[in-house]
């Protein structure tokens, strides 16, 4: 197979990119100037002594080469053969196999059983999944419509493929492809052809590992106009300044581009199908959004990024729809233990259902909201009179008045400082769960209502709707409502040996 400036060869395990083809100095012969994937198997920059021949990506990923040292790889259909077709010529001498039949005493046995195999292996006709990774596949070769009709999920990772060209010619032979990963691939954009056919059939793309910017994935991503599966992780993305190509995304994958600002991927927030974001390691420092961004996005991945303020995750509370989150290892955790971390993070996007692969309960929920309020109270009503604080303050808090309305405030003698030893505030109370069963417990006298409530819950272990009474030793007969989630045991005079009834 010729060799031609850009195309992709082997040589042992190393791949590289041909940079140069010609003579080199006095040297006898033609050579290639390769530019090696990994900087530890080239020599140089393509500089030899003195003159400068060819670019690398490293500076010491280049080196020259005979062209009989390297090899132009082969084409997908052998590839696919050797793999998927390994039993086609098994055969088993007739004395060995009368050897076999004797020692396992199954005569038929191991014939029928090797005969399936091999029926299994060979019929490509109903293969669906194939793999050729890193496999040196550098085209496409003949016979794809009569071998792989039904092949509908392809998976072309870290192969010698080198133009799109190729990688057009390969689907056109596929009509049942859906599903086709790319990834770690060294596919130049020189020469593509814009105007050329499209492929509406592929609706998962994996491009991971490519070094492409934003302007390279719109320019692959016309010839896909139907993908809702776009896996772009680990490229050199760092604007997204256009969704004209991926309107039927679903679920994208951003995960290691260096994007730093929520403004550098705001577009995203126009894309009325997405469902699932992953931003993973993307460098962020700041989240921004809009009122009606994201309509459709349930699941959003933000660990190991830079957010160190808690008013951004605030701002996540806008995208109504938002299910699932994972926000681990930014730096506004580090200034709580994870429990904390873990209400303030509920408390501030009401919608959320699944945190870092946690569920989040009813009852996990109720005391995040009613431990946020009180934690803000005495700042809010410090801010509540001046109108540009108290619009920061709602802007940094957005649902605050929200759960304050439905919660009620704490009173502030409830948010002076409280005894030092929580021995000397203990009460015992008795909680009556039904006619039949009670339970004794030693809580804080100034136990909120609310945290009481959640202990009754999983005391039942239920949630249904409950309402609680209390009544004292000495007029077990008077119920009074427990009614503010935010009092404390104290401001209804709850006293050791009192009763709480749930009803």
């Amino acid at each position: 197979m010729d060799y031609f400036i850009g195309c992709r060869v082997l040589s042992f395990e190393s791949k590289g990119t041909v940079k140069y083809i010609g003579k080199v100095d006095s040297q006898p012969g033609i050579w290639l100037g390769i530019d090696w994937d990994t900087p530890e198997r080239g020599k140089h920059d393509g500089t030899y002594k003195g003159i400068k021949y060819f670019t690398t990506r490293y500076p010491t990923s280049g080196s020259f080469i005979k062209p009989d040292k390297v090899s132009r790889g082969t084409s997908l259909v052998q590839a696919l053969k050797n793999r998927y077709l390994k039993f086609e010529e098994t055969h088993i001498e007739e004395q060995n196999l009368m050897v076999l039949q004797k020692t396992f005493n199954a005569p038929f046995v191991e014939i029928v059983g090797m005969d399936k195999v091999s029926r299994t292996q060979c019929n490509l006709g109903e293969l669906k999944e194939a793999s050729v990774s890193s496999q040196p596949v550098s085209h496409g070769g003949n016979g794809f419509e009569s071998l792989f009709p039904n092949l509908e999920e392809l998976h072309l990772d870290s192969t010698l493929l080198s133009a799109w060209t190729d990688v057009f010619e390969i689907i056109n032979h596929l009509p049942k492809l859906k599903m086709l990963n790319l990834s770690y691939n060294v596919l130049s954009l020189d020469n593509i052809d814009e105007s050329g056919a499209v492929f509406p059939n592929i609706r998962h793309l994996v491009l991971i590992g490519m070094e492409y910017t934003w302007t390279d994935i719109r320019k692959i991503c016309k010839f896909f106009p139907d993908v809702e599966h776009l896996q772009v992780s680990w490229n050199k993305i760092t604007s997204i300044d256009s969704i004209d190509c991926i309107d039927s995304c679903r679920i994208l994958d951003l995960e290691h581009n260096s994007l730093k600002f929520w403004k550098n991927l705001r577009q995203l927030g126009r894309l009325k199908r997405l469902q699932r974001l992953n931003l993973i390691r993307s460098e962020l420092e700041n989240i921004e959004i809009d009122g009606g961004d994201f309509p459709s996005l349930q699941v959003l991945w933000l660990t190991k990024n830079d957010i160190k303020e808690w008013h951004h995750i605030s701002q996540l509370g806008k995208i109504y729809t938002l299910k699932d989150l994972r926000i681990l290892e930014n730096p506004l955790l580090k200034k709580a233990n994870m429990e904390t971390n873990r209400q303030n993070v509920i408390a501030r996007i009401g919608s959320l259902k699944v945190l870092n692969g946690t569920e989040i309960s009813s009852q996990d929920r109720k005391g995040a909201e009613i431990d946020y309020v009180k934690s803000l109270a005495q700042e809010w009503r410090s801010v509540r009179t001046d109108s540009a604080r108290h619009q920061k303050f709602l802007e940094d808090h957005p649902r605050f008045e929200l759960l304050a309305k439905a919660l009620g405030l704490p009173e502030k003698e409830e948010l002076e400082k409280m005894p030092t030893t929580v021995k000397s505030s203990l009460i015992g109370i008795k909680i009556t769960l039904s006619e039949d069963k009670m339970v004794l417990r030693k809580v804080p006298s100034t136990m909120s209502v609310g945290k009481l409530r959640s202990l009754v819950e999983r005391l039942t272990n239920s949630d249904e709707d409950i309402s609680l009474f209390a009544a004292s030793e000495k007029r077990p007969n008077v119920l009074i409502p427990l009614d503010n989630e935010m009092r404390q045991l104290s401001f209804y005079s709850i006293e050791d040996g009192d009763y709480i009834h749930v009803k």
